[in-house]
């Protein structure tokens, strides 16, 4: 009886040590400095590990990975989307669904997702996760470090996936700022001169209506008049101004140049929406921020529909936006310009006749 007393009592101490140092170790765990930096999927506790145990994402936790491994990384918060509510049972990495994971779920070793539009991507050799067709905004979409080496370039339409670091997040796009040519009346400068820059307080009308005012193409960080691109070689882009003098002469239309500065705005708008504010871009990166005063501007496509509105020139509105759909040019009509069919030509046939 002794013995077996001595043996609880041993067995009873020896508990309390383990039970301390596991407390200890808890402690130690939540104790440990320094921000929250650690990036989605990469380790974040681990043996001797001294350094922060805190994800960066919120939607992410530190804890032992679910693919098995005995190392503890920042994954996607259990419940936010996986199927069965909690994610993973029992360490599987499937919930009782015939061997299929939700979004977010690991998909490690050959487990399918359970929504079929969705991609099970491949982390490293031992992670996979299934992700959206479409990721959420500002979601991460890809990784490069020595853990992780993969790329999910499935961001909303107004974003993409950009590098930060190691890691790749899903960004706004840059759009370029893109106005409604402006009346100008002196339009002087000449090719290849300066025509804008900083502390620049004269016209930025190029004299030759085939020069255009853009960013200096040798690099230099000064605008110059130089040769449009785009439509020099065209004799469609020649014909659309040929009919209206007024404008093919004092508009200046190198605010439509590719060269101008991406801008990155905080949010987007539709085609025909209005796009006024500094901050507000057009969603489809192909359509222009197009203004009609100093008060509205407006999304266009590119090319307009047939028969739309391309121009005002009424007092109050002063805009011009010749781009038509192929086969029509943006004609006057009365204060407005509109994409109208080009003329055909047509050609006169004489019958000749023959003397029986």
């Amino acid at each position: 009886m002794k013995i077996f007393a001595l043996a609880v009592t041993a067995v009873t101490a020896l508990s309390a040590v383990e039970a301390s140092e596991q407390a200890s170790i808890h402690l130690r765990i939540h104790d440990k400095g320094g921000s929250c930096t650690i990036t989605n999927e990469s380790q974040c506790n681990g043996q001797n590990w001294t350094a922060s145990t805190c994800c960066a994402d919120s939607n992410y936790e530190c804890r032992w990975s679910d693919d098995g491994q005995n190392v503890q990384r920042c994954q996607k918060k259990k419940g936010s989307g996986t199927t069965g509510g909690t994610g993973t049972t029992g360490g599987t990495g499937t919930t009782g669904g015939g061997g299929t994971v939700g979004d977010w779920g690991a998909c490690t070793g050959g487990l399918k997702c359970s929504n079929p539009t969705s991609v099970c991507v491949k982390y490293s050799n031992y992670y996979s996760q299934c992700k959206p067709a479409t990721l959420p905004t500002g979601e991460l979409c890809g990784q490069k470090d020595a853990a992780n080496d993969w790329k999910y370039d499935k961001c909303p339409s107004n974003q993409k996936c950009s590098a930060m670091g190691t890691d790749f997040r899903c960004t706004n796009k840059k759009q370029k700022k893109k106005t409604s040519p402006r009346k100008d009346d002196s339009c002087t400068i000449t090719n290849e001169s300066q025509c804008d820059g900083q502390n620049w307080t004269g016209s930025t009308c190029c004299a030759d209506s085939s020069y255009e005012c853009r960013w200096s193409d040798d690099g230099q960080n000064v605008k110059r008049c130089q040769k449009i691109s785009d439509y020099s070689d065209s004799s469609d882009y020649t014909d659309d101004y040929s009919d209206s003098d007024d404008y093919s002469d004092s508009y200046d239309y190198s605010d439509y140049s590719d060269s101008y500065d991406d801008i990155e705005y905080s949010s987007y708008v539709d085609d025909w929406a209005d796009c006024t504010k500094d901050d507000v871009g057009c969603t489809n990166p192909s359509s222009f921020c197009v203004y009609h005063s100093s008060s509205y501007a407006q999304c266009k496509p590119y090319p307009l529909p047939s028969g739309e509105l391309c121009g005002q020139s009424d007092g109050t509105n002063e805009w011009y936006y010749p781009f038509c759909t192929s086969g029509e040019s943006c004609e006057a009509n009365g204060s407005d310009f509109r994409c109208t069919k080009a003329k055909a030509k047509h050609h006169h046939h004489h019958r000749q006749h023959h003397r029986a």
